[in-house]
């Protein structure tokens, strides 16, 4: 009878001691879940203000884009607009020109002459 009892009480004290580690199994299950949720908020906060930053990014690089096409074709106008000053200059030095010798603006007007060579002609 002292051995049915020494074996129930050492059962006993087994399914104790094996409910205290499930319950330590528990809290710490629970610890952990709890570290994880923090863990995941944190993770979508931050993949939030990434999105916000990124969106700020796009509109930044679109409007700088339109500055950019903006530029080029403000640099575009300039080149026509110097290369009309130079054709206006050619033409007033020309017509000066043919004021004083009629003959040098004929033969300038026609293109070169047998004398002149082709870097003068494009001067």
């Amino acid at each position: 009878h002292l051995t049915y009892n020494n074996a129930i009480h050492s059962l006993k004290e087994k399914l104790a001691q094996k409910q205290d580690e499930l319950e330590e199994r528990r809290a710490y299950e629970k610890s952990e879940m709890k570290n994880r949720i923090e863990l995941a908020d944190q993770f979508v906060g931050e993949l939030f203000v990434l999105s916000v930053k990124l969106n700020e990014l796009e509109s930044w690089k679109e409007t700088n884009y339109e500055k950019v096409e903006k530029y080029d074709e403000l640099k575009r106008n300039l080149k026509r607009a110097e290369e009309s000053i130079r054709t206006m200059k050619r033409s007033v030095s020309l017509n000066s020109n043919a004021m004083r010798d009629p003959t040098t603006a004929s033969s300038e007007q026609h293109g070169p002459g047998p004398d002149q060579n082709d870097s003068e002609a494009i001067a």
